[in-house]
């Protein structure tokens, strides 16, 4: 069926939740390794 292009939904979506834990689970370890001794400043001033 793969190859006629008729795709199963459950292995789409699972596909989908996989790469969105995937990206959060990166973002959230960039963050934590990069970090500052000083925040950075905001770029809005109050």
């Amino acid at each position: 069926m793969a190859k006629a292009g008729i795709n199963d939904a459950a292995s789409v979506q699972k596909a989908v939740v996989h790469s969105a834990v995937a990206s959060a689970a990166l973002a959230l370890t960039i963050d934590v390794l990069v970090h500052r001794k000083t925040p950075r400043e905001s770029l809005t001033t109050a």
